[in-house]
């Protein structure tokens, strides 16, 4: 049972850390990182691996497909 409660409790706090990156990267605050703003906050990242982030090729991330893409390390964590 404990160990049931402390794997809740990471993800839930990792769910908010994710959500805090997201609001920190998306500089307009639009609800949307454009490549613009994902490159200005993560340098490291190029073009191909913001593509592969925007699932919906919709040309900008939403917090779901950000955090899948920290999840899955795609993107680096905070």
């Amino acid at each position: 049972m404990k160990k049931t409660i402390l794997a809740l409790a990471a993800v839930t706090f990792s769910t908010a850390a994710y959500a805090a990156d997201f609001a920190t990267v998306d500089a307009d605050q639009d609800g949307a990182v454009s490549a613009e703003e994902l490159t200005a906050a993560m340098p490291d990242v190029d073009t191909n691996t913001f593509l592969e982030a925007d699932t919906d090729q919709n040309g900008t991330l939403s917090e779901a497909e950000m955090t899948a893409a920290i999840e899955s390390n795609l993107l680096p964590a905070g």
